[in-house]
């Protein structure tokens, strides 16, 4: 009887452990469509969504899930001008991406308060930011990437007159850039 008990315990246990499982897919596919709002302009709406990813991803105690809610709610927060509050979410979301060891997003969240920083007219400060990301870019040869941080700290260093560090640096991106030809880099080269 008490192996049947046994059994029968070690069965629920699994199947709620497979119940409470995380399905990633959802999860991308949600933030892929909170990403689609934001380029769409739907702010409203993003936020709206990326406050539910949050919660239910709090609820769920899903770090990566709760990591990328902090960084779309900072990309939306900085798309409408409210720099404070998004700082105030990408600097969780950095944290939480660095405790997972995630290389990719750390970069790009740095790139974003580095983005924050030049906006605001700090460059030295925006500076440190892109060399992290550019020096993590570089280490998981993110060519794409580099090419966008070159670019930002070329208009740094032009902002700060050191023109021919910035020239440095700008060459370096369209180096990168047209190494890579994605669209994504050069419609970034060429709106800023």
């Amino acid at each position: 009887m008490k192996i049947k008990q046994y059994i029968l315990f070690i069965f629920f246990v699994s199947a709620v452990k497979s119940y409470c499982q995380v399905d990633t897919a959802y999860f991308d596919k949600y933030d892929d469509h909170i990403s689609d709002l934001i380029d769409n302009g739907n702010y409203e709406l993003a936020q709206v969504k990326a406050d539910s990813l949050l919660i239910i991803s709090k609820k769920l105690n899903y770090k990566p899930g709760i990591a990328e809610a902090y960084n779309l709610k900072g990309i939306i927060n900085r798309d409408q001008s409210d720099l404070r509050e998004a700082l105030d979410n990408y600097l969780p979301a950095l944290k939480l991406f660095e405790e997972l060891k995630l290389p990719a997003e750390v970069a790009g969240v740095q790139n974003n308060i580095g983005l924050i920083y030049a906006e605001i007219k700090e460059y030295r400060t925006a500076l440190s930011y892109y060399f992290k990301a550019e020096k993590i870019n570089s280490e998981q040869n993110k060519k794409n990437y580099l090419a966008i941080n070159y670019n930002n700290i070329a208009t740094c260093y032009q902002k700060l007159k050191q023109y021919s560090s910035a020239q440095i640096y700008l060459n370096k991106s369209l180096c990168f850039g047209r190494k890579s030809m994605t669209l994504l880099v050069w419609q970034w080269l060429t709106t800023t």
